[in-house]
């Protein structure tokens, strides 16, 4: 699977009604020019590496950037107190034996050998398209075996 489609399934499994109903309003994959409203998640690709072979097995760390904008520098503790009940069932739905865990969508081909979330860095302040948000960065461990050549 091509790190284009790997970033849209885990952007389409955080837009489930489980982490709807958890509080995260918006995931977006390619990340949006602005965000305006939160709790929203954009998904990057991180850091990645192949081992080549026969086929190639590609490890991929994928940053999820958990993110509500401040309207002020004193509303960031408000802002990470709205980012926090998130984290746990973010690891939750990509738990093992999950659909999510493996980004398989039904009637769609493709899938990964693993995705799931590893570790996250809370209490974060970042600067997003010339707006500061609060922010949590949750970091996924992608595998995935692939041909050279293959879609």
């Amino acid at each position: 699977m091509q790190l284009p489609m790997i970033g849209q399934r885990i952007a389409a499994e955080l837009r489930t009604a489980n982490l709807k109903s958890a509080g995260l309003k918006y995931a977006y994959y390619p990340a949006p020019a602005k965000v305006t409203d939160g709790p929203a998640a954009l998904v990057f690709a991180g850091t990645g590496n192949a081992d080549q072979m026969q086929e190639q097995i590609w490890h991929h760390e994928i940053r999820v950037q958990l993110m509500t904008p401040l309207s002020s520098a004193f509303a960031l503790p408000a802002g990470i107190n709205a980012l926090e009940p998130l984290v746990m069932p973010i690891f939750d739905h990509f738990r093992p034996g999950s659909a999510a865990r493996r980004l398989t969508v039904t009637g769609e081909q493709g899938q990964v050998t693993h995705c799931f979330p590893t570790r996250y860095e809370a209490s974060q302040l970042l600067l997003y398209a010339g707006m500061e948000f609060a922010a949590i960065l949750v970091y996924f461990d992608v595998k995935d075996h692939r041909f050279a050549g293959d879609a």
